[in-house]
């Protein structure tokens, strides 16, 4: 089990929040075969309230198939947005272990205020609720995901979001594909 405890000051992914606590449990259980994690996430201004429990969770099937899942709530907006994903995996890569590789389809669906973003470069439609586009309060799609070690401690990694659907005015996205090369030091 691991158990993590932390203050944030100046969030970039939190639009106009300089003071943030995050607080998150995880671990595993049954024999490796289950995979949690709960976190919190609070903002200590009152210009964007941000108050958002969450958890996660992979339960291994076989050997090589999990299933997966998230769930989050902002519990510190007046309409509680959330942002839940449901998935499938095959197979299991490992850095060291050149050939090995992952493959994993999921739905996500998202409003706004349940997700905070992460990183600068974002390409998923999950973007578009963390940046300021006006009018969209929810995104649904599919993604299928993959991760190939093809040298020790280098991964390639690739994703694909389709069936993109937001709620402006009926508007639908064009499909988005990613491809990143990753080392591990």
């Amino acid at each position: 089990m691991t158990v993590g405890y932390g203050r944030v000051n100046e969030w970039k992914a939190v639009v106009g929040e300089k003071d943030v606590t995050y607080a998150q449990l995880a671990g595993s259980g049954f024999m490796g075969h289950v995979d949690y994690d709960i976190e919190y996430i609070k903002g200590h201004s009152t210009a964007h309230p941000i108050n958002i429990w969450g958890a996660g969770m992979t339960i291994g099937v076989t050997d090589k198939i999990d299933v997966f899942g998230d769930y989050y709530k902002n519990v510190g907006l007046d309409k509680d947005p959330v942002a839940w994903t449901a998935g499938i995996g095959f197979g299991h890569q490992d850095n060291m272990h050149v050939g090995s590789f992952r493959i994993g389809a999921s739905y996500v669906n998202a409003e706004l205020g349940a997700v905070l973003g992460g990183y600068t470069y974002d390409v998923s439609p999950l973007s578009y609720l963390t940046k300021d586009i006006a009018g969209v309060n929810k995104v649904k799609y599919w993604t299928v995901e993959t991760d190939v070690t093809i040298a020790k401690n280098v991964r390639l990694h690739g994703e694909y979001a389709f069936n993109v659907k937001l709620d402006q005015d009926g508007q639908n996205d064009k499909n988005l594909g990613a491809v990143s090369l990753n080392y591990v030091f």
